[in-house]
């Protein structure tokens, strides 16, 4: 029975012959070591003096996976520890990692190496002397992007489809099996974890060569979500025929010969001399050493973002500026008022981030915003730690005043200007209610900055003090070279004179002051609308059926305006 080490799962540490290498291997979903013994036994024979370190972790509980990356990162610090012990090093480390497991392995890589802004207290943020041992990542099918089941993936049956579906849905709903909707595309764990990939990268270091063994039928995942086109652009892929996801671990019969020789040959062969498949022509631009986002608001479809972006690639040198006004598209009412759907567009907007940051390597990024465009910002410096930014410009920012700004600057935001108008009632009631809720422990995820102005010294240092006008004030024409200029050269420059004003609104001032009671009044005309259809309105239809129409009615409005 191999020992096993002092970890928070059951982690067994085999030894073996001279113990020369140290082979990590981690099981997938509906997996465990148990199911990897034909892979065991093949590294055993190949490797007759590599020890194999197999930890167990339970993913298909509440535990985060960070939590498994982290532990992952102290067992194989134990690892060398033992092997210490015995007056030896490892001269080299595979990682391996099937399905799931293959990204806990790159998370795990990623903590190592000092890339930990996601990791709890259990770990610190130093870079392990063992890293630059490890030789090799071997991604079995590896979910590189994250799952998702949006669509069904081509190769799965409808059946299987369904019934995925609706394990996803029911285990939501019940709140259990938290690590593997951690996991789904888009999500922090995921995203953060390309980021990191990427800046590892940026900062001028090569991971170490990672070698990815794709089933060619994969009837689980798709092939975008095991790719990732931004961060993996650099790993070697190699295809199996005839392979399903679970398949790629099955070496018995004469396809799992075919699966058993390839795996060997990515477990041994000399990675230079390696040719895996080029399933990507993603090409960095190393000219760009600014890249903009310029991201429009709720019931709006941008097109002053197209102007704003003009102005600032007109002013900048050529060849060194790019904009993107990529768009998440018409965003109403209902929407906006819903997290679920504010999230969706965050995790766009950080799919966004990350293409910029495998296209444009050199670039620092910065960012416009307006409205619904501001809490994409924020919402993103909050759950992404690996995102960071130069510059930052809001307009009719709908995010809390008391954002902690000075959390986040000067460590991931160079500057925030932050224009504030002095008529708009859209932040200055709405968003500003739900600043009502704000607790000790829970900051309101949406608030009145826009109109109100932030609290923070870092959030207050370039604030821009007032914009005459409503919502979109800060988006006249003749604002957009100071914006410009802002974003570019970090120059402050006043308010045009044309919008300037030295004091806002005071009727909207004390509407946001009583924001509150606005809301129990639009509540009071809602309610007093129902009452009205139901009881007042003739037409034959029992009560139920009055209701949904006016219920059906009332989200059609939400949805439109």
């Amino acid at each position: 029975m191999p020992p096993l080490l002092k970890t928070s799962y059951p982690c067994e540490l085999a030894p073996h012959g001279g113990s020369l290498q140290l082979v990590v291997v981690i099981h997938g979903l509906f997996s465990s070591p148990l199911k990897l013994r034909a892979l065991q036994t093949e590294v055993e024979k190949v490797l007759p003096d590599a020890d194999l370190l197999m930890p167990r972790f339970p993913l298909l509980s509440n535990h985060s996976p960070i939590k498994f990356a982290e532990d992952l990162v102290l067992a194989i610090d134990e690892a060398m520890e033992t092997r210490a012990k015995k007056n030896g090093v490892y001269d080299k480390i595979i990682l391996v990692g099937h399905s799931i497991g293959a990204v806990i392995v790159r998370k795990a890589y990623l903590f190592a190496m000092g890339q930990a802004q996601d990791r709890t207290q259990l770990l610190d943020f130093e870079k392990r002397p063992w890293v630059d041992r490890v030789e090799r990542l071997i991604l079995l099918g590896g979910v590189n992007r994250g799952w998702s089941f949006r669509k069904k993936p081509p190769d799965m049956p409808w059946w299987k489809y369904f019934s995925f579906c609706l394990a996803i849905s029911a285990t939501k709903f019940m709140r259990i099996a938290r690590c593997i909707h951690a996991m789904q595309r888009g999500t922090p764990f995921i995203a953060n974890l390309r980021i990191q990939w990427l800046n590892l990268i940026r900062s001028g270091i090569e991971p170490a060569p990672t070698i990815q063994l794709l089933g060619t039928i994969d009837d689980i995942v798709s092939q975008q979500d095991n790719i990732d086109v931004e961060s993996g652009a650099q790993f070697k892929y190699l295809p199996l025929i005839k392979t399903g996801h679970g398949d790629i671990i099955n070496f018995s019969g004469p396809l799992g010969e075919m699966r058993k020789a390839i795996f060997l040959t990515a477990l041994l062969t000399e990675v230079r001399k390696l040719h895996g498949s080029a399933l990507t022509d993603l090409k960095a631009d190393k000219t760009i050493e600014h890249f903009v986002f310029v991201v429009h608001g709720i019931r709006d479809m941008g097109t002053w973002t197209r102007l704003v972006a003009k102005q600032i690639e007109g002013a900048a040198p050529p060849r060194q500026v790019r904009t993107t006004t990529a768009s998440y598209g018409y965003f109403p009412m209902l929407d906006f008022l819903l997290l679920s759907e504010r999230q969706k567009n965050v995790r766009w907007f950080v799919d966004e981030y990350t293409e910029a940051l495998a296209k444009y390597p050199n670039a620092r990024m910065s960012f416009i915003g307006h409205s619904n465009g501001t809490y994409l910002l924020a919402s993103a410096l909050k759950l992404y730690p690996a995102c960071t930014f130069h510059r930052v410009v809001f307009a009719g920012s709908v995010v809390p005043r008391n954002f902690d700004w000075d959390r986040f600057i000067p460590d991931r935001v160079s500057a925030i200007r932050n224009y504030v108008a002095t008529r708009d009632w859209v932040v200055g009631i709405f968003p500003r209610f739900f600043e009502y809720f704000e607790r000790p422990s829970k900051q309101p995820d949406l608030g009145s900055a826009g109109f109100r102005g932030f609290t923070t010294n870092s959030g207050q240092r370039y604030e821009a003090r007032f914009v005459k006008g409503g919502h979109g004030a800060a988006l006249d024409p003749s604002n957009f070279r100071a914006i410009a200029r802002f974003i570019l050269d970090g120059e402050e420059e006043p308010i045009p004179e044309k919008i300037t004003a030295n004091k806002q609104s005071a009727v909207i001032g004390v509407l946001s002051n009583l924001a509150f009671v606005v809301w129990a009044f639009l509540a009071a005309v809602i309610l007093f609308a129902l009452y009205a259809v139901v009881f007042w309105v003739h037409f034959p239809a029992p009560v139920w059926a009055r209701v949904l129409v006016f219920i059906f009615l009332l989200i059609a409005i939400l949805k439109n305006v």
